[in-house]
């Protein structure tokens, strides 16, 4: 069966004079499918002054009919309490092979849902707030056929990595499996101190 894979990994590093915090994260995904696969993605932020993304994966019959979908969108960014400072941003994008196009569309009317939302407040020594750490990842389903069902599977969920398989079968036959793989971490230096990561992760249906 033809896979497609991809990776954007995204470094970003806030703050001078000795106290700084940094942020690791990526979003990944391997697809593999029956028939035709369709790939779009697009930087939304070219400047590269954050990291803000959209993925979409299509399978297609070959007369051009969507039967399974989903899409992923990936934001990663510090929130700087004061304004100023060094910010340094450094995206990678990877794939294989290359998206056809840069047309990507996040569902809106998903038939399952995975979000995981991730925060990281730094502070000074002295207590005072310094920046904010945050990614984003949101993957979405769709199907062209009722007879299409989606299986939602959290394989890995800790506050440093979250791992999701979507398998879309219809009948016993699987028309597209998704590993999509969603790691975070941070480093401070200097002076700078912070908390343990907050993570908000929902998904629907609900995992048990």
């Amino acid at each position: 069966m033809p896979t497609h894979q991809g990776q954007t990994q995204t470094d970003i590093t806030i703050g001078d004079g000795g106290d700084s915090a940094q942020q690791q994260s990526a979003f990944s995904f391997a697809a593999t499918y029956v028939e035709v696969g369709n790939l779009q993605f697009r930087d939304l932020d070219p400047s590269h002054g954050r990291q803000s993304a959209v993925y979409e994966f299509k399978v297609n019959t070959p007369g051009g009919i969507t039967i399974a979908s989903f899409s992923a969108r990936y934001d990663a960014w510090i929130e700087r309490r004061e304004p100023g400072g060094r910010r340094v941003v450094e995206i990678t994008n990877s794939f294989d092979p290359a998206p056809n196009g840069d047309q990507p569309g996040l569902i809106r009317s998903p038939r399952t849902s995975a979000e995981r939302l991730w925060e990281v407040p730094t502070f000074t020594a002295d207590g005072n707030p310094f920046a904010t750490l945050w990614v984003h990842w949101q993957l979405r389903t769709a199907v062209g056929s009722r007879a299409v069902r989606v299986v939602q599977t959290v394989t890995d969920q800790s506050a440093d990595l979250l791992r999701v398989v979507l398998v879309f079968l219809d009948d016993d036959d699987t028309l597209l499996s998704v590993v999509a793989t969603m790691p975070a971490s941070f480093a401070v230096d200097g002076g700078v101190l912070a908390d343990p990561p907050n993570v908000t992760d929902r998904f629907v249906p609900a995992i048990a």
